[in-house]
């Protein structure tokens, strides 16, 4: 039983750490497209 609780502790770590680099690219790529907006206004 203790091993089950362990498994599931380390699964649940692992959905939140994949969450949390899908959540940092998601942002990333959100800071580029608007820097990329600002670079354009200031090419016109």
């Amino acid at each position: 039983m203790q091993d089950q609780v362990c498994l599931e502790r380390a699964r649940i770590k692992k959905n939140k750490s994949i969450v949390s680099v899908l959540k940092n690219s998601y942002f990333s790529l959100k800071i580029s497209r608007d820097g990329d907006k600002k670079d354009g206004n200031q090419r016109c």
